[in-house]
C-alpha cells in the first residue's frame, strides 16, 4: 500500500466500464469530476456507448468530464498496415492493443447520446520528436470538457 493511499477518500477497484455498472463501487451521483485520458479508444466502438453512460451514472449533476483521445488522421492511425484494421478507425497494434481514432463531431455526439452536454471540443494538433530515433510524428488527439 502506497503511503499516500487514503482508503477514507479514495476508492481503487477493476471492473470492465463497458459490462460492469460503476455504481456497484461507487454511489450514483456522487463524483464531481471524471478522467477519461486515453481509455475509450482501447473499446470496441460498439461498446464505448455502454461505458460513458456507465460514467454518467455516478457523476453529480454539474459534474465536468476531461476527455482526451486519439484523433481520426493521426500520425499513428496512417502507419498502420490493412492487416491491422479491425473496423473504421478501429486498429490492432503489435502488442495485441487496440485503438481507435476519433471523429470530433461523432466524439461529441456520443457524449450527448449520453446526457452530456458539450461545454469544449476541439481536435489538438500536436508535433511529437523522438530524439532518439531522430522521427517527428505529426499527432492528433480529440479533447473535449463536457458537463452532466
Amino acid at each position: 500500500e502506497h503511503e499516500a493511499f487514503d482508503a477514507k477518500s479514495m476508492t481503487v477497484f477493476t471492473c470492465d466500464a463497458t459490462e460492469t455498472s460503476l455504481t456497484d463501487n461507487i454511489p450514483a451521483e456522487s463524483l464531481d469530476m471524471a478522467s477519461l485520458m486515453f481509455v475509450l479508444s482501447a473499446m470496441h466502438p460498439n461498446k464505448m456507448h455502454r461505458a460513458v453512460l456507465n460514467v454518467a451514472a455516478v457523476l453529480k449533476p454539474g459534474a465536468i468530464v476531461i476527455f482526451r483521445d486519439y484523433g481520426m488522421y493521426d500520425e499513428a492511425m496512417l502507419r498502420f498496415k490493412s492487416g491491422a484494421k479491425l473496423a473504421d478507425r478501429f486498429y490492432v497494434r503489435n502488442d495485441g492493443t487496440r485503438a481507435f481514432y476519433f471523429d470530433l463531431n461523432e466524439a461529441e455526439a456520443l457524449f450527448r447520446r449520453c446526457g452530456l452536454t458539450v461545454v469544449h471540443a476541439e481536435y489538438a494538433k500536436r508535433e511529437v520528436v523522438n530524439r532518439k530515433e531522430q522521427k517527428t510524428m505529426n499527432r492528433i488527439f480529440v479533447q473535449m470538457v463536457l458537463r452532466k
